[in-house]
């Protein structure tokens, strides 16, 4: 009977361990993952990249150009699954892109900050290359289109996005303001609002 007694409070620690252990994964997942996307948020973006050897390479700061808009015309609802597809519209340029193969086994990071804006640090990228992928996503932006299901049909929406980019400084938050920085003043030359 003792035996049995032990091995219940044994199996019940090791049960309520593994629940613990499980809850602070997903707790953490939380604190460093946008909800609406699933990208690394600012914090687990940054996090990500101190836990390199090599900090080398690009930063691209990207905001939808005239995001407000849409919200204004079809709702924060569609607004947000317009965020959700331009991530994965992200992810998609960042696997296929030429230039980011080219980088071999580099680890490129792409995050949702907040909003409509998303950083991308391509690992090891000059700025001529972190410029051809600026392009590059510009131009197959151009020829997306976001299909929304909504309850009353489909809605179709392109966006476009104005990139900021700049070298690895000596901080990611100097960096990332550098980049932030670039983005505003290209929005101001092409007229366009956040």
């Amino acid at each position: 009977m003792d035996g049995d007694f032990f091995f219940t409070l044994f199996i019940t620690s090791v049960v309520i361990n593994l629940i613990f252990i499980i809850k602070m994964a997903m707790m953490h997942k939380k604190l460093h993952t946008n909800p609406l996307t699933g990208l690394p948020n600012k914090e687990g973006f940054e996090r990500a990249r101190k836990n390199k050897e090599e900090n080398k390479g690009s930063i691209l700061y990207l905001d939808l150009d005239n995001f407000k808009k849409i919200n204004d015309e079809y709702g924060h609802s569609v607004g947000d699954e317009v965020i959700k597809l331009f991530g994965n519209f992200l992810k998609r340029q960042i696997r296929s892109t030429d230039e980011l193969r080219r980088l071999n086994g580099k680890k490129n990071n792409i995050a949702h900050f907040h909003g409509d804006e998303f950083v991308i640090f391509l690992d090891g990228a000059s700025f001529s290359e972190a410029k051809k992928v600026k392009k590059k996503i510009i131009s197959n932006l151009k020829n997306e289109e976001f299909l929304i299901e909504e309850a009353d049909g489909n809605i179709s929406i392109s966006v476009n996005t104005t990139i900021g980019i700049a070298l690895f400084e000596e901080s990611y938050e100097k960096t990332i303001q550098q980049a932030d920085v670039k983005m505003l003043e290209a929005k101001k030359e092409k007229g366009v609002t956040r």
